[in-house]
Formats: structure tokens, sequence, C-alpha cells
């Protein structure tokens, strides 16, 4: 999921569309390094992004994933990826025991780190996105059906759980993103357990639930922080959410 690549000139025009009544935007380019060049789709806010990156400019790729395309292989950057100007000078893979403790005013682009802070609110959203249950790769959604890139067939989704909340320490606050066993570990909650409550309850009953019972609580997670691209804030992808007390 994720390779240093040097950019080359060529990049496609930006193509506009609409999809279940909601307005998006694709561009395609080409990346290369000393053994193939690869065709890239860039959807939305990566795509806006895009526009931005230089030619030749050596960048690094997170999050993406492949599906078979007109001309073979194909990248795709879609909501879960992120691009990294400058690679050579970021130290990209860190082991549990490299994380050091930080407060949340300490917290930098790029910075590993472990943090401990309150939680102040759990942000309004879906609380899950469905998933391939065979793979485990996020589904594409096609009016009733969904639709797995990967094992390219129709499924019966599964799911995992995305939580988002602001942690604070002191007068510093800070975005935290959880996604699958880790949402969980967060929320106290199973995926099995939410599919169930989901079933009875919409996501803004459930996020004022946990509101209720977690503000305030001390978690203890690490991870890694990366700019928002849209709103150029730091926020703090977890990777292990270690305690939860109070």
């Amino acid at each position: 999921d994720s390779a240093s690549k040097r950019w080359y000139p060529v990049l496609f025009p930006e193509r506009q569309f609409e999809s279940n009544g909601r307005a998006g935007k694709v561009i395609n380019f080409e990346i290369a390094d000393e053994t193939k060049t690869v065709r890239v789709a860039a959807w939305n806010e990566i795509a806006e992004y895009i526009k931005n990156v230089s030619v030749d400019q050596t960048i690094k790729i997170e999050g993406g994933y492949t599906k078979e395309g007109l001309n073979g292989v194909e990248l795709n950057l879609g909501w879960q990826a992120r691009i990294i100007d400058d690679p050579k000078n970021v130290v990209i893979e860190k082991t549990a025991n490299d994380f050091e403790a930080k407060q949340i005013s300490e917290l930098g682009e790029f910075m590993s780190a472990k943090v401990k802070a309150k939680i102040k609110t759990i942000e309004n959203g879906k609380l899950h996105y469905f998933v391939c249950p065979d793979c485990g790769k996020k589904l594409e959604r096609d009016a009733e059906e969904f639709n797995c890139l990967s094992c390219k067939q129709t499924k019966s989704p599964d799911i995992n759980l995305v939580v988002a909340m602001t942690l604070q320490d002191g007068e510093n606050t800070i975005r935290a993103v959880m996604f699958g066993k880790q949402a969980e570990k967060a929320i106290s909650i199973s995926k099995e357990e939410m599919k169930k409550i989901l079933e009875e309850k919409n996501p803004e009953e459930i996020v004022q639930e946990l509101n209720e019972k977690l503000i305030g609580k001390e978690i203890t997670a690490q991870g890694t922080v990366r700019k928002n691209n849209s709103n150029d804030e730091n926020e703090l992808i977890v990777q292990s959410v270690i305690a939860l007390t109070g």
C-alpha cells in the first residue's frame, strides 16, 4: 500500500462526474520508478491535491489500492490515501517500541507518538464503512449492489468501524481517527455489536450515546500525525489503542 515513486510528465485532464447524487472528480496520471510505469487514478480531495504536485517531483503514496484497468494494473487513491512530498526526509515506519510519549502541543506532521489525553468529543459520522467479507478491502457501491474491485465480484458487505474524536490535554486538542479493531477498542463496541445497534438506531443517536459514555475518559493511543487535506490541520491516525480508562 505504500511505495516511493518518481513523478513523470504524464498528467491527464480532470474529469468530473456524479454518483449517487454526489459530485466527484478524478485525475489520472502516471508514476514510474526504475522498473515500471503505472497509471494512477486520484479521486476527489486527492485529485485536487495532485494539481499542485510538480512534474518529476519525488513523492510517496500511502493507502492506495490496485485494480485491473484497461491498460493493466492501476493504482487508485481514494479517501484513505495520502501523498507525502519529499519522502527521503521522512521516517515512514516505526515499531511500537519507537513511539515516544508526547504532549499534543509537541505533535507535528509525520511524527509518530504515543499520546495520553482525555476524550473531548466524538464526531458525528456514519461510524462504519462497507468492506469485502473475503479480502477486507473497501467496497464500491453501485445502486443497491456492492462491488469488490479486488475480488472483481458483487459481495454481501461486511463492515469496519471508523471513529473520529477530539482529544485534549490541557488547552491543546487534536483530531484522532481510528479504524477497524482500534475503533472497536476506543468505543468498547465490537463490529458485531455495532451491526445490531445500527439496526435499531441511526448514527447520530449512537454518537450522542457515545459522547455521554466517553467524554472525560482518558485514552492512550499510538499513531502517526498527518495533514488533513480538507482543512490543512494535523490529525492523529491511530495505529494502536493501548488503554481507555476513567
